[in-house]
């Protein structure tokens, strides 16, 4: 469990790449090859010891790419997301070895969360949109959920912010306070 404030990085990744959402397009190195999405997470891994993964097929197509995640967390302890639809699709996740498989609640409600959460305390919840609702968090939490996600579209281009139990939920509702930003 984290106990202070860190910066996350976080990294899409589209069959098999990393991927720029911003611009739909794969990233590329300084050679214009793509970018080895290993190399990356290593060196990500040794500014932070996590991170955070987008897996656009799992988002998009229901289609995790657990075969690369596997490999993946062999470079970083990892909070993978792959927006899963079922209870089992987050099982999936840990199995393959993710630190923490972390759950959309547009697809997984309430109920379904705490089926889960008697089971592994292994997973984090993302929330979207404008219309987040601190209530919810709160309940979440006290069902001792310790890790949300809070995705940003606001802006030009995508943040993420990660939270924990160190927040104060009435802060983070009064001015979106950030415990911890993905970088």
């Amino acid at each position: 469990m984290l106990d202070h404030a860190v910066n996350i990085p976080y990294i899409e990744i589209r069959d098999g790449f990393l991927w720029n959402s911003n611009k739909e397009e794969i990233i590329k190195d300084e050679n214009n090859e793509p970018e080895d999405p290993f190399y990356i997470v290593d060196k990500l891994s040794k500014i932070s010891g996590i991170v955070y993964i987008i897996d656009i097929n799992g988002i998009e197509d229901n289609s995790p790419q657990l075969d690369l995640l596997q490999e993946l967390t062999e470079y970083s302890k990892l909070w993978v997301d792959t927006s899963p639809r079922r209870v089992e699709d987050v099982y999936d996740v840990l199995i393959v070895g993710a630190m923490k498989s972390i759950i959309n609640t547009n697809y997984i409600k309430k109920e379904g969360i705490m089926k889960i959460f008697e089971d592994t305390i292994n997973i984090g919840i993302r929330l979207e949109g404008d219309d987040i609702d601190y209530k919810g968090i709160r309940s979440l939490q006290d069902l001792g959920i310790d890790t949300f996600v809070v995705e940003d579209y606001n802006k030009l281009s995508k943040e993420l912010y990660f939270l924990t139990e160190k927040m104060d939920i009435d802060i983070m509702e009064k001015c979106k306070g950030i415990i911890y930003r993905g970088a």
